[in-house]
């Protein structure tokens, strides 16, 4: 199946600071899901915002809206 051709914009608030997880302070991604953002895939996106929107993998976040 075709990936939809929405583009989901990075989440990155210009406000990097890892903390002693290597979790952005700014965005609340992982630094393995900064570095990758750019080749991943639409459904990879989702599943990272997702991951950051649930506090699945980052307990500090209340909400984020997924596009």
């Amino acid at each position: 199946p075709k990936e939809s051709p929405i583009i989901i914009p990075s989440p990155c608030e210009r406000n990097c600071c890892l903390d002693e997880n290597d979790i952005c302070l700014g965005c609340f991604r992982s630094l393995d899901e900064i570095l990758s953002w750019q080749n991943s895939t639409q459904q990879e996106k989702k599943q990272i915002l997702a991951n950051v929107k649930q506090g699945g993998i980052h307990p500090n976040i209340v909400a984020i809206t997924i596009p």
